[in-house]
């Protein structure tokens, strides 16, 4: 919200005001959470939530997150980097690992093999045990990160839905918008909701 102007006797004072209370965007989280209710029901797909800076596609991110938790969901989120000419591969893939690899989730111990080497190219930690950390000129192909990120994501999603949260896409790497490619072709019945802003 903009900052507003009050007069007083020492010149204007800047305020302001912020609420807790969400706020002129129901149409659109309604259509969120219907995407989201299908998820939950193994039809998968991808939004994008698109505007001018300020216009609060990350607060109607969080009230969809918020609802996936409250609906007993998972949430998983990264944020795209600028850095200039320089790209970070992955870089909010990486960021929702990360996550899943702090908080210890038991769905990387049911990954195989092939799929932990796959991410290991991505968070080293993920390699497989007894597994030699991959050299960058041994990184296996796009493919097979990509197979192994749609397994992780079948696997989150098993019990229950899972939200995909990326933020900031216009500053996406090549990869990732590689990768949300990939995903728009093969996502089938996971039970998986990306949502980009």
């Amino acid at each position: 919200m903009p900052a507003s102007t009050t007069p007083s006797d020492t010149g204007p004072v800047r305020t302001r005001v912020t609420s807790s209370r969400f706020v002129g965007r129901t149409r659109e989280l309604a259509e969120l959470e219907a995407a989201l209710h299908d998820a939950t029901a193994g039809r998968p797909s991808l939004a994008f939530i698109a505007g001018e800076s300020g216009v609060g596609k990350t607060r109607l991110l969080k009230e969809l997150q918020r609802e996936a938790l409250t609906a007993e969901g998972r949430v998983v989120a990264g944020d795209c980097m600028a850095m200039g000419e320089d790209e970070l591969p992955y870089a909010p893939i990486v960021a929702a690992l990360r996550s899943l690899t702090r908080d210890g989730d038991p769905v990387l111990d049911e990954l195989g093999p092939a799929t932990r080497a796959g991410l290991a190219s991505l968070l080293p930690e993920l390699a497989p045990a007894g597994a030699v950390a991959p050299d960058d000129r041994d990184a296996p192909p796009q493919a097979r990160v990509f197979e192994a990120l749609l397994t992780l994501l079948e696997r989150l999603g098993r019990e229950r839905s899972v939200v995909l949260a990326i933020e900031d896409l216009h500053w996406a790497d090549t990869s990732t918008r590689a990768f949300l490619a990939f995903l728009a072709h093969s996502l089938r019945t996971e039970r998986v909701l990306v949502v980009a802003t």
